[in-house]
Formats: structure tokens, sequence, C-alpha cells
């Protein structure tokens, strides 16, 4: 069964971003996941009222049901997080180096759309949850 990073390909992105106080935050974007020798790379961006945002994740399979991911963002700290693949279904966690950001993201692969839904905390406290859709064009 496939998931969102078993295969090349670019993603259409749409998004919703709730902050605790419910001010919604919606964007569109892209993600292109590549495939070589060293593993994976899925560069993504979005662009919303709010301004837009880069993010480059390079992910290596550990075993057929794990990888880990390390974000390249220029502007904050680096990600660090752990992938577990169930069937069509990524399971996410990770954490901010240097700081109490962290999250989890669930990303649910049906054909060529994957649904995807997480959140991010500042150690326990919620600072935004969302929910994209994405579909496969390449």
């Amino acid at each position: 069964m496939k998931h969102f990073l078993s295969e090349p390909g670019t993603w259409k992105v749409a998004s919703e971003f709730v902050d605790p106080a419910g001010k919604v935050i919606t964007s569109q974007g892209e993600s292109v996941i590549s495939v070589d020798r060293f593993g994976i790379t899925n560069d993504q961006w979005l662009s919303s009222d709010e301004g837009s945002r880069q993010n480059s994740y390079r992910i290596t399979p550990v075993s057929a049901t794990e990888m880990t991911a390390l974000s390249i963002d220029p502007e904050q700290p680096t990600l660090l997080g752990t992938l577990s693949v169930e069937g069509g279904k990524l399971f996410f966690k990770y954490r901010r180096e240097g700081s109490a950001i962290n999250g989890y993201e669930i990303i649910s692969r049906c054909r060529s759309t994957c649904y995807s839904f997480g959140a991010l905390f500042d150690g326990e406290k919620l600072l935004q949850n969302w929910s994209a859709t994405l579909n496969k064009t390449k």
C-alpha cells in the first residue's frame, strides 16, 4: 500500500490552520517528493494572507516501517522527528531543537489524495492545529 512518501511526485496542498482562540488561516501550496540513493526529500511551500513559508525535510528510511526526518529551514531551528508507517498512513512525531516546540502529524493516503491532521505545541500548550488535503498532480 502506498503512502505519502512512497514515491516521487508533486502534490498540491490546501491547508487550514486554527489557533486556540479559533482564528482560522487558510493556505495553498505544493509539496515535491524526490527520492535518491540517500533517502527522501520533501520540499514544500505554503502561502496565505499571513505570508509564505518554505521548508525542506530530509527523510531517511530506517526500516520498512520507520523513518527519521530532519527539517532544514533557515528561519527556524532544526526540526527532528520520527515517522512510523502503517499501510497507507504515516505517523510523524517531532520536536524543534533547542526549544519546547513539538508536535505530531498523521497523513493518510487514499489513491492520489492524502489527508493530513496535526497539532503544534510549546511544551504542553497548544499553539495550533491543522488539516490539509494533498492532491497528487505528477
